[in-house]
């Protein structure tokens, strides 16, 4: 991630006003869709070998991937073109936010190779992406819920995942994505905004009480954080922080990460402007994963910030 407001704030300030911003906005949260499949109280095939797959789109160099996608879009006409072209964007947007924002996240959170560790770590990660939402959305004054930020018509979203079982089978040989699947995941994703909506805090103080480092309570926002310079979630203070790969010294506050994502958005612009090829998006990619690190690199310097907040309940 960064979660889902994050993404939707990052894609409305790129894209204030558009004819089809509803997929754009969707396009946005990238393939995190992918990893609410099987959230719901109807049963679902596959669930694991589905969020695999985005897993697996974010770890891999998405030129080709996103090249395919534009192809396929262009192939089409009309507003099934417009919608298409409409998401792709939005992919991009998720991407190279990802990308500038990722390092920090990981730094701040940890991360572990080790499977008795990664529950944790995920939720480590999760809340901290959780608390980014609720700030993010108090500094740019956003008023609607995590679902409204991911609504679009069935009809449209249905189309956008015909498109994604074909970047699936075409791409990747992957034969479990279905015409469907991407649409169940995004069924199943407002569905949990559902489960998770809690404005005055209720469901969030209830998971901290009985479940305070569940996955469960990690995606829940709270509805408001309250000052605290240790924590300091989006580095207002611009503290130091350290590259998870070579240990080289940072400082930039989130913000002014998303303001470098912001300018990458710029170059991707001036790309697809112009008459592009794999080539030009494989040199705007540069071997980067969503991570923010080169593909399979391995990550190894970290400080958890929630060690230093010990009162501090996710």
């Amino acid at each position: 991630m960064p979660a889902i407001m994050t993404h939707y704030a990052f894609s409305k300030m790129r894209v204030p006003v558009h004819p089809e911003i509803d997929v754009l906005t969707l396009g946005s949260q990238g393939p995190d869709v992918f990893f609410f499949y099987g959230y719901n109280i109807k049963k679902r095939q596959n669930i694991k070998e589905v969020r695999d797959f985005g897993t697996l789109l974010h770890r891999v160099d998405i030129s080709k991937a996103y090249y395919f996608l534009l192809q396929y879009a262009d192939a089409k006409e009309g507003k099934d073109k417009e919608i298409l072209s409409s998401f792709i964007y939005g992919l991009f947007l998720h991407y190279i936010l990802d990308r500038n924002c990722h390092p920090y996240v990981f730094y701040r959170t940890g991360f572990s190779d080790k499977p008795e560790e990664a529950k944790y770590y995920f939720g480590s990660h999760a809340s901290f992406e959780a608390h980014i939402d609720t700030l993010i959305k108090e500094r740019q004054g956003i008023k609607i819920t995590h679902r409204k930020a991911i609504e679009a018509s069935d009809e449209k979203v249905k189309l956008i995942s015909k498109m994604m079982a074909e970047l699936a089978e075409k791409v990747f040989d992957n034969q479990v994505i279905k015409e469907d699947t991407y649409y169940l995941a995004w069924k199943d994703m407002k569905f949990c905004q559902v489960l998770f909506y809690s404005p005055i805090g209720i469901k969030k103080g209830i998971m901290r009480v009985f479940s305070s480092q569940s996955a469960l309570n990690a995606m829940i926002s709270p509805p408001i954080i309250r000052h605290n310079d240790l924590l300091d979630i989006l580095n207002d203070q611009k503290s130091e922080w350290r590259d998870c790969l070579s240990n080289e010294v940072r400082n930039e506050s989130f913000l002014e990460l998303m303001a470098k994502a912001s300018e990458e958005v710029d170059e991707l612009d001036k790309i697809l402007a112009k008459k592009y090829t794999e080539a030009d998006l494989k040199a705007f990619v540069r071997n980067i994963d969503h991570d923010g690190f080169p593909l399979n690199s391995k990550k190894v310097y970290f400080d958890n910030v929630w060690l230093k907040v010990k009162h501090v309940k996710w």
